[in-house]
């Protein structure tokens, strides 16, 4: 992953979801689950908030180099996104963005340095 100012404040701003709860097991399945990658998979028309929302899911995503964004929910308010990406210490890792907070799980061990 690449290394800057603006990638560790990101991380920083993120909510850590521990991965062995009820909330992280659901939010993985319905990642799995989902196929909708744009926002006219779920929405017929939609607002330019809405677009402008999803066009910050998706810088989020690049600024964590992350990768394979979907949405996990949709309603006529509020949307959510996940994605994945690798942290600093490289552990593959579950981005979940919602309309109030942006939060990761981490998925497994450290892979991309010999951890176990």
């Amino acid at each position: 992953m690449k290394s800057s100012k603006g990638t560790k404040e990101t991380l920083t701003a993120m909510l850590k979801i521990n991965s062995t709860t009820q909330r992280a097991s659901r939010i993985i399945r319905s990642y799995n689950n989902s196929k909708a990658t744009q926002l006219w998979h779920v929405y017929g028309s939609y607002s330019d908030a809405k677009a402008r929302a999803y066009e910050r899911c998706i810088w989020t995503m690049r600024e964590l180099s992350g990768r394979n964004l979907r949405i996990l929910g949709a309603s006529p308010n509020f949307f959510s996104v996940g994605f994945l990406f690798t942290n600093e210490d490289g552990i593959e890792c579950l981005a979940y963005i919602t309309h109030c907070d942006t939060y990761y799980i981490p998925l497994g061990s450290n892979t991309s340095k010999g951890g176990n």
